[in-house]
């Protein structure tokens, strides 16, 4: 049975200023201030993690509500279904291989994570072999991601394989402190590569790289962190279909799964001017007739601060 949590809170929503008064809405959901004129509720079969105010990454249960701070405020977070095919688990128990490298401690964990220390002159590499992504077709969407804390150095390559050869590596240079992510080798990749590098504070940035399967039998031959100078940490590896890292799902000796998000507004029957407003863009505007009861705006993902009902 789907066990559901309700939030309501009975608030009206002004907006200041010298200008005419805006028309209240007739129902709102603002989740970044905590302020509900009606109820909602969320479900979700499984765990989820998400980044706290301290910028710590955390665990909800499952049916929980996840407030992220990415944004540098809280906004609800919902996403669909997704895999962590990298099955090595929390560090140090993963298997990896260092080819070179001067040493790889365990550094304990920070953060939420459990961090691995690379040291090396350039010379070596840190990396994972036959991370199995069996059953993609060429031209599918992987992405590959990690978290990582800079030492004495904060430069290094990110490489993923994206084919049964060890020759088809996906290769970015990646720089923390400037947040750049230099493509350095598309091996005939069907999709055009991109990368991302995102800050969330006190020296913890995500990096993640997306390509694509060139393979049907394609297995990631080398998850590779190459070419560090000194000293640098790193943890939670994620590997993923599709073109976007998605919230990391911890594994622990083999793949794992987080179930979609499933949210409901109480909405009054009517048609309405609806108002979204995502973290750390433009609010979206559209037109939209609802039946009474429990509904949510059709395909609406990713960090919502707040969403609410006007008339038309």
């Amino acid at each position: 049975m789907r066990r559901t949590v309700r939030h309501m809170l009975i608030n009206r929503w002004a907006r200041g200023g010298g200008g005419p008064v805006a028309p209240s809405p007739v129902a709102l959901w603002d989740f970044e201030q905590d302020t509900y004129t009606a109820p909602w509720s969320l479900s979700r079969s499984s765990p989820a993690t998400f980044i706290d105010a301290a910028g710590d990454v955390q665990i909800a249960a499952p049916d929980t509500a996840r407030f992220d701070y990415q944004a540098g405020s809280p906004a609800l977070w919902v996403e669909t279904a997704a895999q962590n095919r990298f099955p090595g688990g929390p560090f140090p128990s993963a298997s990896y291989s260092d080819i070179n490298v001067t040493g790889v401690t365990n550094s304990g964990s920070v953060r939420g994570l459990e961090f691995l220390e690379i040291e090396d002159d350039r010379n070596g590499y840190f990396q994972f072999n036959n991370i199995g992504i069996a059953g993609l077709f060429p031209g599918t969407p992987v992405t590959q991601s990690a978290y990582f804390i800079g030492g004495t150095t904060d430069t290094f390559d990110f490489w993923m394989g994206v084919g049964a050869s060890g020759l088809s590596r996906l290769r970015f240079g990646c720089n923390l402190t400037t947040g750049v992510a230099t493509l350095q080798a598309n091996p005939d990749s069907v999709a055009v590569p991109s990368a991302s590098i995102v800050d969330l504070g006190g020296g913890l940035r995500r990096v993640s790289v997306t390509g694509a399967a060139i393979s049907p039998s394609a297995t990631v031959e080398e998850c590779r962190v190459h070419s560090v100078d000194g000293t640098l940490s790193v943890a939670g590896f994620q590997l993923e279909n599709g073109s976007a890292a998605t919230s990391y799902i911890p594994t622990d000796g083999s793949v794992a799964s987080r179930a979609s998000d499933v949210p409901l507004l109480t909405v009054p029957a009517g048609t309405w001017q609806l108002v979204v407003k995502p973290a750390g863009e433009a609010e979206q505007i559209s037109t939209v007739t609802v039946s009474a009861g429990d509904w949510w705006p059709p395909g609406l993902t990713g960090r919502v601060s707040r969403i609410a009902l006007f008339p038309v």
